[in-house]
């Protein structure tokens, strides 16, 4: 028996992961923002409702938090995503929630991380797993993948060796 896992997806990384988890044949289902993902490269995600079955979410996050099943799912997994999403939920949630962040927790928590890594000129960089457990960048870390940052990435390359092993 396969899981059913949900990944709320958003921004490059989210789009990345997609890309990715075609190429392993890998459907989750996909949650990705609605009218306000505009600004957050929505059609970069909706160009793999083809292959993946899109759940649009609207910007009032507790209505939707809050009308969804989500006892049909045994995970949910988040990339590029608002991670207070969950923290309004009345409703039973999968006790398996897991967070993607693009740095090597504990450091560079935070939503800009990708940016502070570069502005510092950090060499090893990478990718941090972890479980939900309230606190925002925090939690117990379940998979970390070191990335050796070159002089001539940038941070969509980054991203998009983040979003390689985030899929595997």
């Amino acid at each position: 028996m396969s899981n059913k896992i949900l990944l709320l997806a958003s921004g490059f990384l989210g789009s990345s992961i997609l890309e990715h988890l075609k190429k392993l044949n890998c459907k989750p289902f996909v949650g990705v923002y609605g009218e306000r993902a505009i600004r957050r490269r929505k059609d970069d995600l909706l160009k793999h409702s083809n292959f993946f079955q899109i759940w649009e979410i609207n910007s009032n996050f507790a209505d939707n938090v809050n009308n969804v099943d989500f006892d049909q799912f045994d995970y949910i997994i988040t990339a590029d995503w608002t991670k207070d999403f969950f923290q309004n939920c009345q409703k039973h949630l999968p006790s398996e929630i897991y967070h993607i962040h693009p740095s090597l927790l504990p450091l560079y928590r935070g939503y800009g991380a990708v940016s502070h890594q570069f502005m510092r000129g950090v060499c090893i960089s990478g990718i941090s797993v972890y479980k939900d457990n309230g606190i925002i960048d925090a939690g117990d870390i379940v998979f970390q993948q070191k990335i050796r940052l070159a002089l001539e990435d940038t941070p969509v390359s980054f991203l998009t060796k983040c979003a390689f092993f985030a899929a595997d």
